[in-house]
């Protein structure tokens, strides 16, 4: 499975994150994508072009692509205008898999045999297995296929990553005549940090929180008569592996872009200069306690590729995994801690005149 990574590496100099997760993650590097990264510029040559789309978000329905008709920019607007500006002075933009079609035609036999033995080694690698098995069985056959991996003598260093801080505000306008809606989203970058405390546990909350209430704030508007958006949230998550986000989006009809966008600006500002009452945090705190009691009491149905989910998150970006039943223990601790004064300072970080990018 490395061989979108091998053509990353040739295309841009051998700067890589070998372990995934972001753009080159095993799953995307997987050989179904690859044949499907070879169809689809096959299918190019014939001048037939392959893209997704989505069709709803909850209840909100947008209208369907002309199947027939799309135009190819539209396709690749998204790759072309989007990335370059959200992801502002890194290599990200230019590394989306699977590679040029020249270097996919053209790179040499021992070149992706050398990336092959460079990169994939056991200190580079994870093997999960998840499922209704014998360990010992399992395990067993893990020693026979993997026990004598070894590392090269002269590993290469993986290079990370980085997205670059920029103190203005970033912006890109993403036109589509077929579209019967337009989204409009508002993002704070905000560098990633690793959980490793309880402290920390309970600070991840905290953002959690934060953006509940915000999200509530701008359900309630969208459901006025004369509302500036169909549907609208916010909260906080992973960005790519070096980055987090905060970010409010909403969807609102065509040509309601310009309300839409005061509508988030304002409600933002607002949570920012004055944050939020008591009763909003209770009523966070009653909606997060709820979803982990559902969650500890459906622990047993968990599907296999949920846990698979989980401990690869662990891998790559060090996640911590103490289990549901602990979580749920602790989030029932934690929960009365967390004051109305501490997640109204979350502001500070969380909605920023830098490294700000709006989105439409």
């Amino acid at each position: 499975i490395c061989v979108a990574d091998g053509i990353s590496a040739m295309q841009h100099f051998s700067i890589t994150d070998i372990r995934g997760g972001g753009h080159f993650s095993g799953r995307l590097t997987a050989p179904l994508c690859f044949a499907g990264g070879i169809a689809k510029q096959y299918l190019r040559g014939f001048g037939i072009e392959v893209g997704a789309h989505i069709a709803s978000i909850g209840s909100v329905q947008d209208k369907p692509f002309d199947p027939v008709s799309i135009e190819p920019d539209t396709l690749l607007a998204v790759q072309e205008k989007f990335f370059p500006v959200l992801l502002y002075g890194s290599k990200y933009p230019d590394r989306l898999p699977i590679g040029k079609e020249e270097i996919l035609k053209t790179f040499p036999y021992q070149t992706i045999r050398d990336f092959y033995h460079a990169w994939y080694r056991p200190d580079n690698m994870a093997l999960i297995v998840v499922g209704d098995i014998d360990p010992a069985v399992v395990e067993k056959s893990i020693q026979e296929h993997f026990g004598k991996a070894k590392n090269p003598k002269k590993a290469p260093i993986r290079q990370e990553i980085q997205i670059p801080h920029h103190a203005d505000s970033k912006a890109v306008v993403v036109t589509d005549k077929e579209m019967s809606s337009t989204q409009v989203q508002v993002m704070f970058k905000i560098p990633s940090r690793i959980d490793e405390t309880q402290g920390d546990y309970v600070a991840s909350v905290m953002k959690t929180l934060y953006g509940l209430m915000l999200s509530q704030r701008l359900t309630e508007i969208s459901q006025k008569p004369g509302a500036p958006f169909m549907y609208a949230g916010a909260g906080y998550s992973s960005l790519l592996r070096p980055t987090d986000a905060f970010m409010a989006v909403a969807m609102c009809a065509p040509g309601g872009s310009m309300e839409a966008f005061k509508a988030l600006l304002t409600e933002t500002e607002r949570a920012q200069r004055y944050g939020f009452t008591e009763g909003e945090l209770e009523r966070a705190k009653a909606m997060l306690l709820a979803s982990y009691e559902q969650s500890y009491a459906n622990r047993d149905k968990t599907l296999s590729e949920n846990r698979v989910d989980e401990y690869i998150r662990a891998f790559l970006e060090h996640e911590p995994i103490p289990g549901i039943a602990f979580e749920y223990n602790l989030i029932k601790a934690a929960l009365p801690t967390v004051t109305l004064e501490q997640v109204n300072a979350l502001s500070k970080s969380l909605i920023t005149d830098d490294n700000r990018v709006v989105i439409v």
